[in-house]
């Protein structure tokens, strides 16, 4: 484990947490790594996916 991987995954599941997507119903942080729980009757997989990309991608501008 790295700790840029470990301090990426960590912002991730905050700006996560901060956005309250619509459906997220648990953010599950781990050392390097996250998993969303989610309720496809409120957001689409596909729909999930893009505002997490986005997310990603403004962690790698901070």
């Amino acid at each position: 484990m790295s700790l840029e991987a470990f301090f990426k995954s960590l912002f991730i599941t905050n700006a996560v947490r901060d956005a309250k997507i619509k459906g997220v119903t648990e953010i599950c942080p781990a050392n390097a790594s996250y998993q969303v729980k989610f309720d496809p009757d409120q957001i689409k997989p596909d729909d999930l996916l893009t505002e997490l990309k986005r997310l990603d991608s403004a962690s790698e501008k901070s």
